[in-house]
C-alpha cells in the first residue's frame, strides 16, 4: 500500500521543518511519499530541499507554485490549493493522508493508517480513521474522539474524483461528507491514535487558518501563515525538537 502525505503550506517554514522530521521518523516499511506544496507568494516562493538522505521506500516531493493552475491567477481559497496539489501525487500512490504543518505525527502514524485501511477495504469502505486522537492545549495532552481530517486515510482515486470545496476553511468536507453519507468511512474504536493536534499557543502557530470563523477572510489567512525562514533551504528540525512533541503523548500513555 503506497501512501502519500500531502502538506500544503504558505510560509510557516519552521512548522514544515518539523513535518520533514515526522516523515523521516515514520516506521512504515512499504513505499510512502511526502508531497510538500508550497504556495507562498513573494519571499519564500522558491524553496529548495536540503540534501536529505532517505531509504528507498521514502521520497519527498517539493512543489513551488502560488498560481491557481486552472485560472493562472492568484489563489482565492484553500480548497483550490489542495485541488492543485493532487496533480503532483505520484501515480503509484493508492492512499492519501493530510499533514497539517502545525500538528505532530507519531512514528507509527503511517503503519497504523495502513493497517486501518486494510480493515476498511475488507469492510467495503474507502477511508479509515481511529476513533481518538491526541490534543495538545495549554501544555496538557488529552485523548479525545474527533471527526477532523488529518487523522483520516482515504483512497486516492476516490479523493481525486470528489475533490475539495473551493472554500477557505471547510474545504475537506466535500469528500468527507460523501464518505459519511455513503457509510464508507471506517471509524475504528480500536484504531491506534497516532496524531497530536497542536492547539497549544505555546508551541507553534496553531491557527492554521487565520480568521477561521470567516470563510471570506482569505487575505487574513495568508497573512497569518506567512512566516519565513532566513534561508530558502528546507531541512528537517532536530530529533530533539520532534521528541519534545512525542513526549506529550508518552506522558499521556503512562498516566
Amino acid at each position: 500500500m503506497n501512501i502519500c502525505c500531502i502538506c500544503c503550506f504558505c510560509g510557516r517554514h519552521n512548522d514544515v521543518r518539523r513535518i520533514l522530521r515526522y516523515y523521516i521518523d515514520q516506521d512504515y516499511k512499504e513505499q510512502s511519499y511526502l508531497l510538500l506544496y508550497n504556495n507562498s507568494p513573494g519571499k519564500g516562493a522558491n524553496l529548495r530541499l536540503d540534501d536529505i538522505q532517505l531509504p528507498d521506500n521514502k521520497a519527498i516531493i517539493l512543489v513551488n507554485n502560488n498560481k491557481d493552475l486552472q485560472t493562472d491567477g492568484e489563489y482565492t481559497n484553500t480548497g483550490d490549493i489542495f485541488r492543485d496539489a493532487l496533480r503532483f501525487v505520484p501515480i503509484e500512490a493508492s492512499v492519501i493522508t493530510h499533514f497539517d504543518s502545525d500538528d505532530a505525527f507519531l512514528p507509527s502514524h503511517l503503519s497504523a493508517g495502513a493497517r486501518g485501511m486494510k480493515k476498511a477495504k475488507n469492510l467495503g469502505c474507502l477511508a479509515y480513521k481511529p476513533y481518538n486522537s491526541y490534543f495538545l492545549y495549554e501544555n496538557k495532552c488529552k485523548l479525545l474522539h474527533n471527526t477532523l481530517e488529518p487523522s483520516i486515510f482515504v483512497d486516492y482515486k476516490y479523493l481525486s474524483q470528489e475533490g475539495y470545496h473551493s472554500k477557505v476553511v471547510t474545504y475537506h468536507q466535500k469528500w468527507i461528507d460523501v464518505l459519511v453519507k455513503r457509510k464508507q468511512l471506517f471509524v475504528d474504536s480500536d484504531g491506534e491514535p497516532t496524531l497530536l493536534y497542536n492547539w497549544s499557543e505555546n508551541h507553534g502557530n496553531h491557527k492554521i487558518s487565520g480568521g477561521a470563523d470567516d470563510e471570506f477572510n482569505f487575505e487574513a489567512h495568508r497573512k497569518w501563515e506567512t512566516t519565513y525562514l532566513a534561508s530558502e533551504i528546507l531541512s528537517p528540525c532536530s530529533e530533539t525538537e520532534a521528541q519534545y512533541f512525542y513526549s506529550f503523548v508518552n506522558k499521556n500513555i503512562k498516566n
